[in-house]
């Protein structure tokens, strides 16, 4: 209800500020979403609650596309037991970390919705690492430290480059 009234002060204005190079430099939060917008309607593919544009994803928070350092798929199956009772819960969700190291989720319903969104993610951040949640590369960027970040860093810098020699059109 908050966020209707002021949606300055959304989650989703937040997440937008903060992707920015000087977050206290924003524009209004109109143009913010307009900006965000903008790219989802002119480029934007759609998977469940997720839309993936040219430079944003927009899912339970905005991510800039250019800052993405990891991506990282979660589909795991619980089951609970209560009494003679059984409950299956399947969770889908997709984990996009920054270069910042900070990361946010969304929950998407189907795995064929999760599965078209990491092929498209893969084509707009071919430089960033793609793993399972939960993995040793998701634990390597989550919990990595300052001397660690900055390795990462130069080996995304590194297939960045790479990726960009072997585009076609590119120069050798």
């Amino acid at each position: 209800l908050r966020d209707a009234f002021c949606p300055e002060k959304s989650q989703l204005a937040r997440s937008i500020r903060q992707q920015l190079p000087y977050p206290e430099e924003a524009p209004p939060v109109k143009e913010l979403f307009a900006m965000v917008d903008e790219d989802v309607r002119q480029n934007g593919q759609w998977f469940g609650r997720l839309a993936v544009g040219r430079e944003w994803i927009l899912g339970d928070e905005v991510s800039y596309i250019p800052r993405i350092r990891g991506v990282f798929w979660r589909d795991e199956t619980r089951t609970r037991r209560s009494g003679n009772r059984v409950t299956t819960t399947r969770i889908l969700q997709l984990w996009i970390l920054d270069d910042r190291q900070q990361c946010r989720s969304t929950d998407l319903r189907q795995p064929k919705e999760l599965q078209a969104a990491l092929d498209c993610l893969c084509q707009r951040a071919p430089a960033a690492v793609f793993a399972k949640y939960d993995s040793r590369e998701y634990n390597d960027c989550i919990h990595a430290d300052e001397q660690q970040w900055y390795f990462m860093e130069r080996e995304f810098e590194r297939r960045k480059e790479q990726l960009g020699q072997n585009a076609p059109g590119s120069r050798r």
